[in-house]
């Protein structure tokens, strides 16, 4: 709805089709669709500018609020949206008072809360940002959703984008503000594939002028044109299905659940496993070692490698040593844990589990294995 009244006051011709692209791209569902980090961020900045662009100074007032709160709930997508907010202050003829004030205070906010978690986070400060990192086959692998991205774009998706910016390019100058935005973005892209987050909504408007634009255009051959569109949007429809199958047999899986709800039954404890997994056991009641969202965690740096020691080691000593600091009672293990970590089956930790009568295993069932920790181990044994 948000994304539609923007449309309509940019006098986007193709709202209603843009909308509707929007809705079914493999972007769109994941990020409203799943429990992930991003997506109340995305609508609070997509609020803040509807927000801003409205002719009451109380709503303006609450897009500048929208801006100000921005970059508690996500970094990253708080400086996309200031860099937008800076594009339209460059080239957009409306008064800018009032978009001033929120890219102002936005900075203000992200300031305090770089300073906060310099001063108080107890791990490196990572913004994620890793520019030409990546091989070109990891970037196709992030960006598109049928190479494997579990929210980039579809590829006939991406195929009307670019025959939606063709179609305009011969008036590109006459909105700055999307044309410049677009091309930021799409620099963006290729150093933070999250900035999808962002672009899908500038993308939804192409795709949509691409699709009216083939539609529109006069075809020598009707049957080629009915073929072409037809080919198209079958390719549209696909995308969202697989996307959408895939999406319902992502994580957490049945196995995952099983062993979930077995260890929720256990008394409660420090369970030792990957920090993807992290999220999982809290949710339980369970506590974990280290999880993904690490950064006011206490000696985030040593316990990160404190569970590379303890995952790689063969030495039960040196394995009880880490065991004992954090006072982890279980372990678990299932096959995405193991394809991350070892290379095979009784390398590191995975020898010590199998061999020690230290550890027992308490559950394996389809591919979840969950171990406990039954005695302190004060030999010097090493296998």
């Amino acid at each position: 709805m948000v994304f539609y009244k923007i449309s309509k006051n940019y006098k986007i011709k193709q709202k209603n089709l843009a909308s509707l692209m929007l809705i079914i791209s493999p972007t769109f569902i994941y990020l409203f669709s799943s429990l992930n980090k991003y997506f109340f961020a995305v609508f609070l900045g997509m609020t803040g500018f509807y927000l801003l662009l409205l002719k009451s100074n109380f709503l303006k007032s609450l897009g500048i609020i929208c801006f100000g709160l921005l970059p508690l709930f996500n970094f990253f997508i708080s400086i996309v949206c200031l860099i937008l907010l800076g594009i339209y202050l460059l080239f957009s003829k409306d008064k800018k008072t009032y978009h001033l004030t929120a890219a102002i205070f936005s900075l203000f906010t992200l300031a305090l809360y770089f300073s906060y978690l310099k001063v108080n986070s107890h791990a490196a400060l990572n913004l994620g940002f890793s520019l030409f990192e990546n091989s070109f086959n990891s970037l196709l692998k992030q960006i598109f959703s049928e190479f494997g991205s579990k929210f980039g774009l579809g590829i006939f998706y991406s195929i009307l984008f670019f025959y939606g910016l063709i179609s305009v390019w011969k008036r590109k100058y006459q909105n700055l503000f999307i044309f410049f935005s677009v091309s930021v973005l799409i620099i963006l892209l290729f150093i933070k594939p999250e900035t999808l987050f962002i672009l899908i909504f500038f993308i939804a408007i192409y795709t949509a002028k691409g699709l009216s634009y083939i539609f529109n255009k006069p075809w020598s051959n009707n049957t080629l044109k009915f073929l072409t569109i037809l080919t198209l949007s079958c390719g549209l429809i696909f995308s969202t299905i697989s996307f959408t199958k895939e999406s319902i047999n992502s994580q957490p899986t049945p196995d995952i659940m099983y062993g979930l709800n077995y260890l929720n039954h256990q008394p409660k404890a420090v369970v030792l496993s990957h920090p993807e997994r992290g999220k999982m056991l809290n949710y339980i009641g369970m506590k974990n070692v280290m999880d993904t969202e690490y950064a006011f965690a206490p000696d985030a740096g040593q316990r990160w490698k404190d569970i590379q020691k303890l995952f790689h080691t063969r030495d039960e000593k040196e394995a009880f040593e880490i065991i004992d600091k954090y006072n982890i009672k279980y372990i678990w293990i299932d096959n995405y844990f193991k394809n991350q970590i070892w290379s095979y089956n009784e390398d590191g930790l995975l020898f010590i589990l199998k061999y020690s009568p230290s550890f027992k295993l308490i559950y394996n069932q389809d591919n979840v294995m969950i171990w406990k920790v039954i005695a302190k181990e004060k030999s010097l044994n090493t296998f």
